[in-house]
């Protein structure tokens, strides 16, 4: 299974997806520059590419959240607050809400994306664990950490 795990509250994914909406040449619509200028108030990181039986995942949000975080040295993990699980027809993707309450800053250099599910039970598998190390000095856009 191929996953990609991307933070779409960064400026330049955001960028990316109105860029898919409207092609290179287009021009971004009123709702598009409101969504590219809006100031988010979480860390909003996915992962993609599960397999569609996956969906089931949705029936249980909170055991998402539980066994998912972001790690950085010497600080306490982040949480999400809230979980999305988005069906398409080639998979589902889930949306995890982070709090910046806590911010994360240059100083801190790494943080990684942990998800952990546990097997269903009664055989069905050993679970899922997906960890994505983010160097932080390689996400610096316009002169400015963009998460």
């Amino acid at each position: 299974m191929k996953l990609s795990v991307r933070w779409n509250s960064a400026i330049p994914i955001k960028q990316a997806v109105i860029r898919n909406q409207t092609g290179i040449e287009g021009e971004a619509n009123e709702e598009q520059k409101t969504f590219l200028g809006r100031q988010e108030t979480h860390y909003v990181v996915s992962l993609s590419g599960l397999p569609p039986e996956m969906s089931r995942l949705a029936e249980n949000t909170e055991r998402l959240k539980s066994g998912t975080m972001l790690e950085r040295k010497n600080k306490e993990a982040i949480v999400p607050e809230s979980v999305e699980v988005r069906e398409t027809g080639s998979g589902v993707t889930l949306f995890f809400m982070f709090p910046k309450a806590d911010a994360i800053t240059m100083a801190d250099k790494e943080v990684e994306f942990v998800m952990g599910l546990q097997g269903g039970g009664g055989g069905q598998g050993q679970g899922l664990e997906v960890k994505r190390k983010f160097r932080l000095k390689d996400m610096v856009f316009d002169g400015e950490l963009a998460l």
